[in-house]
């Protein structure tokens, strides 16, 4: 009966010490891949912004401003220190402000 008892106390430490084991190495696991999955989203979301700056910035340039060189009676000019300012347009690199 002895032996009995102390093979299921054995058990019972070894089915303790395995769920302790997973719980601390799931308690340094979990933040590491959650740290890892929102830089990813970053650098991705980050990545398609700039693309879509370059493309609205294209898009100006295509359909804007070789519009507007292409007809010289038009009095526009472009720069910079456009607001406020009539016959002036803003310049492609600062169609889009940064913050």
């Amino acid at each position: 009966m002895k032996i009995k008892n102390e093979n299921n106390i054995n058990i019972i430490r070894a089915i303790v010490l395995s769920a302790l084991a997973m719980l601390l190495s799931l308690f340094f696991f979990i933040p590491y891949i959650t740290e890892q999955s929102t830089l990813d989203s970053i650098v991705k979301n980050s990545q398609n912004t700039v693309k879509q700056i370059k493309l609205t910035r294209a898009y100006y340039v295509d359909a804007v401003v070789k519009e507007i060189k292409a007809n010289p009676s038009i009095k526009l000019e472009f720069s910079h220190n456009h607001e406020g300012v009539n016959g002036k347009l803003p310049l492609p690199t600062t169609l889009i402000p940064t913050p």
